[in-house]
């Protein structure tokens, strides 16, 4: 519930190592960069609502849009950073284009962040790390 009311005035959501709600902090994996980049566009791949726009493999950068049933853009950018040889860290940053009435997303990034998330950990739930 306290997404959604944060989404009252934000239209923007990222994931990081300091955030303090716990569902939106960055996933390290026990695996190279290689592995996780296949990993991550298989899982991306299954989600219906989203469109791959361009991948970046040598920055480590894939973008997504999704276009929600109100209408409005949600531009996503997926960075598979190695951290070492057996250390990979994905992060995940979701702004919305336009909003709606001076009105944030209504916790839609936050949402659709843990959505691709999920969806990782599902294809690689033995790589991750806690």
């Amino acid at each position: 519930m306290a997404g959604f009311f944060q989404g009252l005035y934000r239209s923007v959501a990222q994931t990081s190592d300091r955030t303090r709600d716990l569902r939106l902090r960055t996933r390290y994996f026990r695996t190279n960069k290689e592995q996780m980049w296949g990993i991550v566009l298989n899982a991306l791949a299954e989600l219906t609502d989203v469109t791959l726009t361009h991948e970046v493999k040598s920055a480590g950068e894939i973008l997504l849009q999704r276009r929600t049933f109100t209408g409005r853009i949600q531009d996503v950018t997926v960075t598979v950073i190695q951290m070492n040889p057996l250390k990979t860290a994905v992060d995940i940053y979701s702004a919305s284009q336009d909003s709606f009435f001076f009105m944030g997303d209504l916790g839609s990034n936050d949402r659709l962040i843990r959505r691709i998330y999920k969806q990782m950990e599902s294809h690689s739930s033995n790589l991750l790390m806690k």
